[in-house]
């Protein structure tokens, strides 16, 4: 029975919903879905990339957000890299850069306009190419001053469900059955030790399990 049920939670997790919304004031953003891995839900985690006006950037893995304040000098040739790629960019693209089962979203905030991209960015066809450099760009990006952030907000997002091993006690107070029909924002502030991003908790409440996520979320996200 506990092999079946993690069998289950692995199904849910494979088609667990985005959890990412837009950054209307951003440059661009970028969310990548990769393969799920038991306990993780990999469209939980948050933005991989995000740069908005004036050059504050984002940078998020599994769990959590870094952030810097970039120079103009040190973003000059990446937005426009950015620029070209969202001018050819039609809304609700869907292309195939290569084998492989990532995905992409990208989307530039500026012109309201998005493209969601599968497989490897390095294999992509000619007529890809800029965009698959642009992936290969945000997915490598670095700076010296990136420091660590810590969100005011995450999402709640639920699931019924359950995750192999024991389940935690829910502590607060929200209710889990309307959370899991629609997300909730909530302070970050309250979340003290529960994992957040792709690290997902197993929850024992009012007789029902569930598979519970928080996402961090970075300013003006919605």
């Amino acid at each position: 029975m506990r092999r079946l049920a993690g069998s289950v939670a692995l199904l849910l997790a494979c088609s667990w919903p985005s959890a990412a919304g837009v950054v209307r004031k951003s440059i661009v953003t970028l969310e990548v879905t990769g393969p799920a891995v038991p306990g993780h839900i990999p469209e939980a985690a948050p933005f991989r990339f995000v740069l908005l006006d004036k050059g504050r950037v984002f940078l998020g893995g599994t769990t959590q957000l870094a952030t810097a304040e970039l120079p103009s000098a040190d973003r000059k040739d990446l937005e426009k890299l950015i620029t070209k790629v969202a001018k050819r960019t039609n809304s609700a693209e869907r292309v195939r850069l290569g084998p492989g089962e990532t995905q992409y979203r990208l989307y530039f905030g500026k012109r309201d306009v998005g493209v969601t991209a599968m497989g490897d960015p390095a294999l992509a066809p000619k007529e890809h190419r800029e965009l698959a450099t642009l992936i290969q760009e945000l997915l490598a990006f670095d700076h010296y001053s990136l420091r660590p952030y810590d969100a005011q907000k995450l999402l709640l997002q639920v699931r019924v469900g359950e995750l192999a091993g024991g389940c935690r006690r829910w502590e607060f107070d929200i209710d889990l059955a309307a959370a899991s029909r629609h997300p909730v924002e909530i302070p970050a502030r309250i979340a003290g030790a529960w994992p957040t991003g792709a690290v997902a908790a197993s929850v024992c409440h009012a007789g029902e399990r569930y598979i519970v996520t928080m996402r961090p979320l970075v300013p003006g996200e919605s």
